[in-house]
């Protein structure tokens, strides 16, 4: 999907499993996939390229019970690679797997807030073995996080641009 002046993909609400698979998104503008309001489904996003996009993915209000992953995709050039928004306090048993993607030359590789909404991450939130490098603002980049209901994000085992972790070079 290229140049579309939008999104690539847009779920909203599926009531079925859904895999989105080796695709490639190149300057759709607003976002590449974006997923919200979703009825506890699972989810994969798995070995696509996203290029030249606002958000690279966007995901909102994920319901309990779903199951999201996002592996092995090339998320590039764009303000943020992997967007997460919660804007409901109720949700706190969505399971969110972001593993072995390369987050590059964005402003954020992935951001976690509330929407605007004042609502926090009451979940785990999975972000182990990816790569971060040239994001400009921040590779991970968390807002809003309730670790009293639950919330957790974990970003073990990435690489951060440099052998020293992030921050770079001592």
């Amino acid at each position: 999907v290229t140049n579309s002046n939008g999104v690539g993909i847009n779920l909203e609400d599926p009531t079925d499993d859904v895999t989105i698979n080796s695709s490639t998104y190149i300057n759709q503008g607003t976002t590449g996939v974006e997923v919200s309001d979703n009825s506890g489904v699972a989810l994969d996003i798995d070995n696509n390229e996203i290029n030249g996009t606002d958000t690279g993915v966007n995901l909102a209000d994920l319901k309990n019970g779903t199951q999201l992953s996002v592996t092995s995709n090339t998320i590039k050039n764009g303000q943020s690679g992997l967007n997460y928004s919660e804007t409901d306090d109720t949700i706190n048993s969505a399971s969110i797997a972001v593993h072995f993607n390369k987050f590059e030359n964005n402003e954020f590789g992935i951001g976690i807030d509330d929407g605007g909404a004042g609502s926090q991450l009451r979940q785990s939130f999975d972000a182990t073995f990816n790569d971060f490098t040239g994001n400009s603002r921040a590779g991970l980049d968390v807002t809003s996080v309730d670790v009293d209901q639950g919330g957790v994000v974990n970003a073990n085992y990435s690489y951060w641009g440099s052998s020293y972790g992030p921050g770079g070079a001592v």
